[in-house]
């Protein structure tokens, strides 16, 4: 059917002609191709705007506009474009992808805060990433819960409580009460208990079994102690030394008696080995 615009089709009924049965069908024919205003169906498939060949179930030839200018080309670019308005790509009943670089594709957006799915198809939101992330954050945190570490400052961290053997509140600090309950104190047996205080000490594994240091329990202080040892006392012809310490050394001649030998007091309060002064904190 040959069509006719739809500006003539009209003038048949304002010079109050009456028209043909061919003129009412390319009237229709015009309603519905709407050739006129640039809109065209073909096959009754395929749609074109501002085209009459359209290629696909809709061929837009010039700019479009979706609530803001998607391009304000005679073309859409295809090195980029901005739409305003809501853009949905396929449905829940027919789901669609997008395709990036030809090589990766994406087939959604999942607003999971656990991240559960092991896909390379699905785009995770702001939300469900910083969600994610500080609950792996939180989970890392109570693991480290009565963990204790040296810090080179004058004051615990943020999270950290000083070694200092403390009463703290059972209800301000429950993981750690769970943790250690009142290994190193039960505060005032209700409401707080005790943390560790290592302020001034040296740090030993607990033994656990295995017989070096056998017999104490998890917590328990230990004083300052020499291991057993001995000095020898030889002789030699007419005479006789004390030798092994680190005071001055004696002798006397065959014969001669000695009641007492003493080397003097020598060196500090305690036995120590060299070291270097940090705060000791508790994780809570």
């Amino acid at each position: 059917m040959s069509r006719t615009s739809r500006n003539i089709l009209k003038s048949y009924f304002e010079r109050g002609d009456t028209p043909t049965a061919e003129q009412f069908a390319q009237l229709i024919d015009a309603l519905l191709h709407q050739d006129d205003d640039g809109l065209f169906a073909k096959d009754g498939q395929r749609i074109g705007i501002g085209t009459d060949t359209p290629q696909n179930r809709l061929d837009v030839k010039g700019s479009l506009v979706v609530g803001h200018p998607l391009a304000g080309q005679a073309q859409a670019p295809l090195n980029g474009a901005h739409i305003a308005g809501e853009l949905k790509v396929g449905s829940e009943e027919s789901p669609a992808q997008l395709t990036l670089n030809d090589t990766h594709s994406v087939r959604g957006i999942s607003d999971d805060e656990h991240l559960q799915e092991d896909s390379d198809r699905l785009l995770a939101t702001q939300k469900a990433i910083r969600a994610y992330v500080q609950g792996q954050v939180n989970e890392w945190k109570a693991q480290l819960v009565g963990s204790v570490s040296a810090f080179a400052m004058h004051t615990p961290p943020p999270g950290w409580l000083e070694c200092n053997g403390q009463a703290v509140s059972r209800e301000a600090y429950p993981t750690l009460f769970r943790r250690i309950g009142g290994i190193y104190g039960v505060g005032n047996g209700a409401t707080t208990f005790n943390v560790p205080d290592l302020r001034g000490e040296f740090v030993r594994g607990w033994d656990h079994g295995r017989g070096v240091d056998g017999g104490r329990p998890m917590g328990t202080w230990q004083q300052h102690q020499f291991q057993s040892h001995n000095h020898s006392i030889s002789t030699r012809q007419d005479d006789w030394n004390v030798s092994g310490g680190t005071g001055p050394s004696y002798g006397a001649d065959n014969g001669a008696y000695l009641a007492r030998y003493s080397t003097g007091h020598m060196g500090g309060h305690e036995t120590r080995p060299r070291n270097v002064a940090l705060l000791y904190c508790i994780k809570y």
